[in-house]
């Protein structure tokens, strides 16, 4: 099993890049594109970002992320 890229929150729940994009991209379509720090902004996960743990680079947009091979 291929593990996704995500960012551990400091609550300790994990959060997928994949599940992030596509909140984004469901309910905040026009921040499709933006950086990731406006899309957490825009879906309260800020302060869990910054707080947590990303063990895995990130990438420029979340949105980006559905775009890529990786999804």
């Amino acid at each position: 099993m291929t593990h996704e890229p995500y960012f551990a929150a400091r609550s300790g729940q994990r959060y997928t890049f994949r599940s992030i994009a596509e909140a984004i991209h469901e309910d905040h379509p026009h921040l499709d594109g933006k950086h990731i720090f406006v899309q957490l902004d825009a879906v309260d996960l800020r302060a869990e970002f910054d707080a947590g743990d990303t063990p895995y680079g990130l990438p420029y947009s979340f949105t980006d992320y559905l775009e890529t091979a990786h999804a």
